[in-house]
């Protein structure tokens, strides 16, 4: 019979210690079918008694980079975003999330080799084509899906150390080219 190193039956300990770690740690299933359910968990965790506790969620739209998703929300009718992790056991958890009154929701966002801009919206009335706006000096423009609400993601200059645009450079234009700005603002107030 063949003795066990306690060296091997550490690491077999520290490999199921590792597995179920991840397995709680990391609940949210790759397919997001159960990300509704963890996001009323996230948003209500600091609910006071007097608090109205958040009840409804729409999953909108989801972008992956390198590892982590990036998923556009609604939350009690309010535009947010949730930022979750990917775990090595291929599933995520919720590492930060926002949201509020506002159409949009873009920032910077930093991966290991690249920097991507995250921009998620509300395109009332469709109306919204294009957006425009100057991050350190270069610009860049966004098309924008014809669809209520949108996101997009695409790489920016590597060396962009702001985290978001200069917003009096944020620009909305129709389907014609015709700058929309104003109108797009008053209906965010709306």
């Amino acid at each position: 019979m063949k003795r066990i190193s306690l060296g091997t039956v550490i690491i077999f300990m520290f490999v199921i210690l590792l597995v179920i770690t991840q397995h709680f740690r990391y609940p949210i299933k790759s397919d997001n079918s159960n990300l509704k359910k963890y996001i009323l968990e996230w948003s209500n965790r600091h609910n006071r008694n007097n608090e109205i506790p958040k009840k409804d969620v729409q999953i909108l739209d989801w972008i992956d980079f390198e590892n982590r998703r990036h998923v556009s929300i609604l939350l009690d009718s309010q535009l947010g975003e949730v930022r979750l992790i990917k775990g090595i056991n291929g599933k995520y958890m919720i590492e930060s999330s926002g949201h509020g009154t506002g159409n949009f929701r873009y920032r910077v966002e930093e991966g290991k080799n690249e920097k991507r801009f995250i921009f998620a919206g509300k395109n009332t009335d469709l109306l919204i084509n294009k957006i425009s706006f100057i991050l350190e000096g270069e610009e860049y423009t966004i098309n924008v899906p014809k669809q209520e609400y949108f996101m997009v993601g695409f790489e920016v200059n590597n060396n962009i150390e702001s985290t978001f645009p200069e917003s009096e450079t944020l620009r909305f234009y129709d389907d014609e080219g015709k700058d929309i700005t104003f109108d797009v603002e008053r209906n965010t107030l709306e």
